[in-house]
C-alpha cells in the first residue's frame, strides 16, 4: 500500500523490478550454494543428479548476475529507497527470530545426507 501511495502512476512498474531484483539475488545465492556443495562434498549422495553439474551451475550465476545488473539499472532512487526498507525489515525479522531461538535455548540444526559416517550437525 506505501508503494502505491509513494512511488505515483508507475507502482506497477517499481514493484516488477523490486522483485525481479530480490528473485535474482535468491537465484544467485542458490545457484552459488549448489556449486559450493558440488565442490565441497562430491562424495554425497544425492536424490536428483544435474546433468551438466557445474556448467549448469555457472550458466545460473551468470544469468542471475544478468538480471540484477538488468534491474539495477531500471530502478529509479525512490526504488531504492523502498528496497532498502524492505532489506531492513528483513534484517530486524533475522534479529528477532535469532533472539527468539536463543531464549527458547535451541540452536539451527543441519541435516546432511544419510550416508557412513554423517551424523547431524548443530550449527555455531
Amino acid at each position: 500500500m506505501a508503494m502505491v501511495l509513494f512511488s505515483g502512476s508507475n507502482w506497477l512498474e517499481l514493484l516488477f523490478l523490486l522483485i525481479t531484483l530480490s528473485v535474482s539475488i535468491v537465484f544467485l545465492l542458490g545457484c552459488l550454494a549448489f556449486i559450493q556443495l558440488r565442490i565441497q562434498h562430491p562424495e554425497w549422495e544425492r536424490p536428483f543428479k544435474l546433468p551438466g553439474g557445474l556448467t549448469v551451475g555457472v550458466l545460473g550465476v551468470m544469468s542471475s548476475l544478468y538480471c540484477i545488473v538488468c534491474a539495477v539499472r531500471e530502478i529509479p532512487l525512490r526504488g531504492w529507497a523502498f528496497f532498502g526498507g524492505y532489506c531492513v525489515l528483513g534484517v530486524l525479522f533475522m534479529v528477532y527470530n535469532n533472539a527468539v531461538l536463543k531464549r527458547k535455548g535451541l540452536k539451527p540444526e543441519i541435516y546432511r545426507p544419510q550416508s557412513e559416517n554423517v551424523e547431524l550437525e548443530t550449527a555455531v
